[in-house]
């Protein structure tokens, strides 16, 4: 699971911080300087984009997290109690295993889930009140 981290989640992380930014950056070009329905369609449209592309891996993510607490459930579901020595050695380990459910992490941010793009939106709004404050 370690390579899968360091493969994806770094760019995943690069992804999520740029496209704040942008977020925050077209908030406030719409919020100050743009007026007319027409001026404001294609930055409206762009933002709403760049949160989609936020909002994906981190519902993914929580799918991911959410899945990995049924399975354990299910695994205990089944018949494991009928199999042979072996394969209950193994449910018995893969139980163990998915005590702590498969979340998506790196970097020490946290979990990217829907929780995580709470906190997103939570910082594009503050950084966007915090340069308004600046212009004013």
């Amino acid at each position: 699971m370690e390579i899968y981290s360091d493969l994806y989640l770094v760019p995943l992380y690069m992804l999520l911080f740029s496209s704040t930014l942008t977020v925050v950056s077209v908030v406030f070009i719409v919020a100050n300087f743009l007026e007319g329905f027409k001026a404001l369609v294609f930055p409206v449209i762009y933002t709403i984009f760049m949160l989609g592309l936020i909002f994906i891996p981190c519902y993914h993510g929580s799918n991911i997290e959410e899945q990995s607490k049924k399975f354990i459930n299910d695994l205990f579901a089944c018949d494991w109690h009928q199999a042979d020595h072996e394969s209950k050695k193994l449910i018995v380990i893969m139980m163990e295993n998915l005590k702590q459910p498969i979340t998506l992490c790196a970097f020490g941010f946290g979990e990217i889930n829907l929780d995580f793009f709470q906190k997103v939106l939570n910082v594009v709004y503050s950084m966007y009140a915090v340069v308004q404050n600046m212009q004013d």
